[in-house]
């Protein structure tokens, strides 16, 4: 391929790993196109269903302050290959620095590099999760080789000198500072656990936060499916009661552990069920009046056929799949529910990914 005509949406990449690596399909798009494309990629999803809905132009952010990252890494003879899969192949395009990460992370990316050299082998490659909390960095690392005491300790030296909140091998803990790894939802601080979800940027996160507890404002009582670790369900209880599902008991845990002692929010309680297989029914959401739902990216089709035959008269959703939304929304609006609100959040800079937030009311 070669570039024959120059677009005036074209613009150059600001990484030198573009084309190389995996982790970016759009720096070559200047931002403004970027976000008229998204925007309009969410109004097709919907269209493909039959939805006419009114879509806001998408939300963008900065580049470089994502807060979480899931890196690669592999050992050669003579030094560690950290980064990203390169793009349509298994090769890692090493990293000293990444134009989306938070400062802080790209910071630190050298002396992960030695501390990982150590606790790798050659026979495979280890993932890296990488989430920067208010307290610092929280790593967890999986398919290291398993620890002995010589390997934790020196581990745990080396995440004392590059100051981490928190470093966890292979689902172990290996070094916690006093303080541990924070975010906060609304006016509560949470624990995420090790390589649990949230979400990428922080800015977005809050843009999201104000969509939701603004269109569920003076409900009575809310149910959050597929809550996670809380990013909307605590929010929410400043003044509801909350119930919040979610097969993850990691996850659920921390969102027990944030609230316990906490007096100035409204009861908070958690279910753990998996709800692509096991919804709750219409007749179980009766007791509620609105909900929250934040599905996997396949979406969640088994959830909203009860939501759909529910007595709920307000339902925020929040997708990163406009595709798989659409076919949702579908389902909700045969079940009698009408899709006011749609706001996209381009949180995922460089890429084609788009998040979005929705509001169905009953008709």
């Amino acid at each position: 391929m070669e570039l024959l005509t120059r677009s005036s949406e074209r613009t150059e990449p600001v990484c030198p790993h573009f084309g190389v690596c995996g982790g970016c399909a759009l720096q070559h798009l200047e931002a403004g196109a970027a976000a008229k494309w998204k925007t309009r990629q969410v109004a097709e999803a919907l269209r493909a269903q039959g939805i006419e809905a009114p879509v806001h132009p998408v939300l963008s952010f900065p580049a470089a302050r994502r807060r979480r990252a899931a890196l690669r890494a592999r050992r050669t003879k003579k030094s560690v290959l950290l980064g990203f899969h390169g793009r349509r192949s298994a090769q890692i395009v090493p990293l000293t620095s990444c134009p989306v990460l938070h400062p802080q992370i790209n910071a630190l990316l050298p002396g992960l590099a030695q501390m990982l050299k150590s606790g790798l082998t050659r026979r495979g490659e280890a993932a890296l999760n990488i989430l920067w909390s208010l307290e610092g960095a929280d790593i967890a690392v999986t398919g290291g080789r398993e620890p002995d005491l010589s390997l934790r300790e020196e581990l745990a030296s080396r995440a004392l000198q590059l100051d981490l909140a928190r470093l966890s091998w292979n689902g172990e803990l290996i070094v916690r500072r006093e303080i541990p790894p924070v975010l906060q939802f609304g006016k509560i601080r949470v624990t995420p656990p090790p390589g649990g979800f949230v979400q990428a940027l922080e800015a977005a996160e809050s843009r999201m936060m104000a969509f939701i507890t603004g269109w569920l404002a003076g409900a009575q009582h809310c149910v959050d499916l597929f809550c996670g670790c809380g990013t909307f369900s605590l929010p929410l209880a400043q003044s509801m009661p909350v119930v919040c599902v979610d097969s993850d008991a990691a996850a659920l845990d921390a969102l027990q552990t944030a609230i316990s002692g906490t007096s100035h929010i409204r009861p908070v309680t958690t279910q753990k069920r998996n709800l692509l297989n096991t919804p709750l029914s219409a007749g179980e959401l009766e007791r509620f009046d609105v909900a929250v739902f934040d599905p996997p990216r396949a979406g969640a089709r088994t959830q909203c056929l009860e939501l759909a035959k529910s007595g709920l008269s307000r339902i925020a959703a929040v997708s990163c799949n406009p595709v798989s939304f659409a076919r949702d929304a579908r389902i909700l609006i045969d079940g009698g529910f009408e899709l006011v609100d749609v706001r996209p959040v381009d949180q995922f800079a460089f890429s084609p990914h788009i998040e979005l937030t929705a509001l169905f009311q009953r008709v």
